[in-house]
């Protein structure tokens, strides 16, 4: 449904949440779950009938006075998280998903402490909110008409299972091997590198941007993306098919953020070497996996196409993955692709900066769209 082909994780931790309880948080919860089967089938009137019931169960649970028991507070924060799920497939406002993901924040900040370490079924709920925060943080920070909840969201501190720099002290090689989760296509150390780049960003009229310490912050996080080696297990000769799959698209997620760094963070012209290398690189890592159903590597891959094979690629990915789940989220990335590459074959000579390109290519939608 909503979570990727390999969402296991997330997936069974959801059925196990909702079986033989009777609490309001995990009625919400079920209800929810019951919404976005329905949406996903395209019965809207079913889908609207359980999401109304996830609210109201949902606000029952939020009624109570605190403190939560553990397992409640996960069930409220997975019956938030899909009722902003619902609202991103939606697509009608702009304004509602956000809603329900600041509610889900404010629920976890009732659990959660910043720099703690959290393993089992609280680091599965955390890794998810921090996944779909970081790609909250993008659509965010390009999006041009931003309102108070939106701008409250890319304001938040992040919720992270593990400090990161434990990710980084637990395996001392030069190169560290991060474990991808599946359910979200990359490691948590990946994920944090993302969203620090999302940090540095800066406005071209900026005072900071290009400075001494802006140009070291991104130096330190492409040396990060370059050292980091992503996979689930150490002994590459028995990973199976399933694996190898994982372990592209974190490879993709890889290359996709060291072309984000280098194009929008840096401002690096699409025609100077070091791109030009980046960028067929990552296509021959697209070329070499069989799918790809994650929106945010493809996008940034695909922004930087340059001959029509790699635009070709790209529209077969999508109109593969559109053949066997026809999202939403799907149509509206090929929409806002084809849309850049005609703004940019218009501005080629010129050497379009990525910025704008990204801003043109993401504010031409209705409301903003989710890269999960």
């Amino acid at each position: 449904m909503t979570f990727g082909d390999n969402a296991v994780d997330i997936q069974q931790l959801l059925i196990k949440m909702i079986a033989n309880s009777t609490k309001s948080s995990a009625m919400a919860l079920r209800q929810a779950l019951l919404a976005l089967s329905f949406q996903f089938f395209v019965v809207p009137s079913k889908a609207i009938q359980h999401q109304n019931e996830a609210i109201k169960h949902l606000q029952a649970s939020i009624d109570r006075s605190l403190p939560w028991d553990k397992d409640e507070a996960l069930q409220a924060i997975a019956a938030s998280m899909l009722l902003s799920v619902y609202e991103m497939e939606n697509g009608e406002s702009s304004l509602r998903w956000a809603i329900f993901f600041s509610g889900t924040k404010r629920i976890v900040d009732t659990i959660y402490t910043p720099g703690n370490t959290y393993e089992g079924d609280s680091a599965t709920m955390m890794d998810w909110i921090f996944y779909y925060y970081t790609m909250c943080k993008f659509s965010v920070l390009h999006w041009l008409r931003k309102d108070e909840q939106q701008t409250w969201i890319a304001r938040q501190r992040k919720i992270i299972s593990k400090p990161p720099h434990s990710l980084r002290e637990k395996i001392p090689q030069a190169n560290r091997l991060i474990q991808i989760l599946t359910s979200w296509g990359c490691s948590l150390e990946l994920l944090d590198i993302l969203h620090e780049i999302f940090d540095n960003v800066l406005d071209r009229d900026s005072e900071h941007y290009k400075s001494p310490e802006h140009n070291a912050r991104l130096e330190i996080l492409e040396q990060r993306l370059h050292r980091l080696s992503q996979d689930e297990e150490f002994d590459i000769s028995k990973l199976d098919e399933l694996s190898l799959y994982n372990a592209q698209i974190a490879e993709l997620y890889r290359l996709a953020a060291l072309l984000y760094l280098q194009r929008v963070a840096r401002n690096s012209p699409r025609d100077t070497p070091h791109v030009n290398k980046l960028a067929a690189e990552a296509y021959r890592a697209l070329e070499v996996t069989t799918r790809c159903d994650r929106p945010w590597p493809l996008f940034v891959i695909a922004l930087e196409a340059s001959t029509e094979d790699e635009r070709r690629l790209v529209l077969v990915t999508i109109e593969t993955l559109l053949e066997r789940r026809p999202l939403r989220k799907f149509m509206m990335l090929r929409t806002m692709i084809q849309q850049a590459w005609s703004q940019n074959d218009l501005a080629k000579a010129s050497n379009l900066d990525a910025l704008l390109l990204y801003q043109s290519a993401i504010n031409a939608q209705r409301v903003p769209p989710m890269f999960i």
